[in-house]
């Protein structure tokens, strides 16, 4: 069975308490792996876990959630190294560097770099490769924001060089760690880096760092910190085994040996009885023998077992990989078929705005030649109305000043009969009035047309119109909605003057396309064939590209459908 590792559970404790700030699923990561650690019957299994964060990896990657990927990555990276798979572990950790970077950058992306670069620390230091280790320990110390972050930093920078033998800067490290770490009144961190100091001085010099070693074993054991009491009892067996004192060297060894019992761990009881052959305690030799048979044969089935499921997970992999290249392989054929179907689309595309400008070209022109029919017609027209305008001043004169005189005359002779004449005299004049009277064009149009079919009637006719209220007469302008109230008041001033109609029904009609009135009055008519409608109807409809169709008999009434086009 495998130790735990202190310096890990005590990361992930640390990772805690920055838990609500991550997503749900790498929260129950690191529930996970913590509770893997504290599991009585297995103290961390490696595959189970393995496998979990493995899958949980590709999940964050595929939603490309790069930040908690990297926070994964970190994790398979220390399992890798744990299981020396060193390699493994490097590309892994890299791999999360690159995540990281391709992260947005915040709190959190900085604590993920500087875990993975302590990690990249770790395994160059392993691989005895010093100076990418400590070219690493320099990229975690730009990234320390506190002092804590550089009791840590120095601390491993001592480590590097200790491991190396290069104990005079190791020992230069350290010192700085310590001089940091007294000001923290940390007492737990003040323990280990006193510790570690003791530990360097007695390797610089066998006779010095006992004071300190004493000192951190003093403040562990005030603070019952059991796992770190061990550690000084090593250091002090080592001390007093480089000053050739054998029996404090077991004596401190042996110590050593009951807490590891005490605290049923299998890796420190293993470094306990190392030290106590390396002291010629012959009675510890057969149980040694046996933890070291059983530590090995239980590292070995791990270390099969794990590569088993990395050999899996990299079976998966090359799986995974050949199905992209198969799917690569597809999408170009796809691709292939979308760029011929794209030009064989644009081809037509062309074709059809080719025939499309043709068409239109051929639209324009005939609208230019439909225009100057118009135009040619509002020429037309215009000269109508002036004609009209020529009429109607004729009329003033021959009708309204005729009248006039003829009424002077009677007020000679009969005053009563020359103001019976004069009354038809001022509504003849008000007729012509109304007929060249300029019309103002109201807001509600509607309601102005209804408005003037009111003037008209009276208690013996009836005037009825239907569908005003459904129509906006949006579409028309200005000049057709003028033309429009015209036509109606002509139309009405024709069936008051000879009609001799009861009943006039007024309908109006909106299209798409044009405005629609149909007039009905039950009149005594006339024959077309003999006599027309005023001419003044059918100038005004012209005159706005509008068509109208007259029928009427002798005694059957009068009839005249009327279309405007809008445009």
């Amino acid at each position: 069975m495998k130790a735990k590792s202190p310096s890990f559970l005590i990361f992930f404790i640390f990772l805690s308490s920055y838990t609500n700030s991550f997503s749900q699923e790498i929260k129950d990561t690191l529930l996970y792996i913590t509770t893997s650690f504290d599991s009585k019957n297995n103290a961390f299994d490696l595959n189970t876990t393995y496998t979990y964060l493995k899958k949980s990896l590709d999940r964050n990657i595929e939603k490309n959630n790069k930040i908690n990927a990297a926070y994964i990555s970190y994790f398979i990276s220390r399992m890798e190294y744990n299981m020396g798979f060193y390699s493994e572990s490097e590309q892994t950790a890299t791999k999360g560097l690159q995540l990281i970077e391709e992260s947005p950058k915040t709190n959190y992306t900085k604590i993920y770099k500087k875990s993975i670069f302590t990690q990249l620390e770790t395994l160059y230091n392993t691989r005895k490769d010093l100076k990418k280790a400590l070219e690493l320990n320099d990229s975690v110390l730009k990234l320390a924001t506190k002092s804590s972050d550089s009791i840590s930093i120095f601390n491993n920078r001592s480590i590097i060089y200790r491991n190396h033998k290069k104990y005079l800067e190791a020992l230069k490290e350290i010192s700085k760690s310590y001089e940091i770490v007294i000001r923290t009144k940390n007492q737990k961190k003040e323990a280990l880096i006193l510790g570690n100091l003791g530990h360097i001085k007695n390797l610089v010099n066998s006779k010095d760092g006992l004071e300190e070693i004493e000192k951190a074993l003093k403040l562990r054991s005030e603070l019952k910190d059991t796992s770190r009491i061990l550690s000084s009892y090593n250091h002090l067996s080592e001390y007093y085994q480089n000053n050739n004192n054998l029996e404090k060297a077991k004596e401190y060894a042996w110590k050593a040996k009951k807490l590891a019992e005490q605290n049923n761990s299998k890796k420190l009881l293993y470094n306990a009885l190392n030290t106590l052959v390396d002291l010629n305690e012959t009675s510890v030799f057969k149980e040694y023998k046996k933890l070291n048979d059983s530590i090995q044969e239980a590292k070995q089935n791990d270390l099969n077992k794990f590569a088993l499921v990395k050999y899996n997970f990299g079976k998966k992999e090359k799986e995974i990989q050949e199905n992209k290249l198969v799917i690569e392989k597809q999408n170009k054929r796809t691709l292939l078929l979308i760029f011929v179907s794209v030009i064989v689309i644009l081809i037509s595309i062309a074709g059809y705005w080719f025939t499309k400008i043709r068409n239109k070209k051929k639209a324009l022109e005939a609208k230019n030649k439909h225009e100057k029919e118009i135009h040619k017609k509002e020429i037309f027209f215009s000269k109508k109305i002036h004609d009209r305008d020529i009429m109607y001043s004729k009329r003033v004169h021959d009708v309204v000043a005729n009248d006039l005189f003829q009424a002077m005359e009677k007020m000679k002779s009969d005053e009563e009969d020359a103001l019976t004449f004069l009354s038809k005299v001022y509504e003849n004049a008000r007729d012509i009035s109304r007929e060249i009277e300029p019309v103002k064009i109201r807001q509600d149009f509607g309601q102005q047309l209804k408005d003037l079919t009111l003037n008209y009637k009276n208690p013996k006719v009836n005037i009825i119109t239907s569908g005003l209220q459904n129509c906006t007469f949006s579409k028309l302008d200005k000049k057709k909605k003028q033309a429009v109230y015209k036509i109606v008041q002509e139309l009405l001033i024709n069936m008051k003057k000879h009609s001799e109609a009861k009943m006039v029904v007024l309908k109006f009609k909106e299209s798409e396309e044009e405005l629609e009135i149909n007039y009905k009055d039950n009149g005594v008519g006339f024959d077309l064939k003999t006599k027309k409608i005023r001419p003044n109807v059918e100038t005004r409809i012209f005159s706005i590209n509008g068509c109208v169709n007259f029928e009427s008999e002798n005694n059957k009434g009068f009839k005249a459908e009327i279309k405007i086009k809008y445009v």
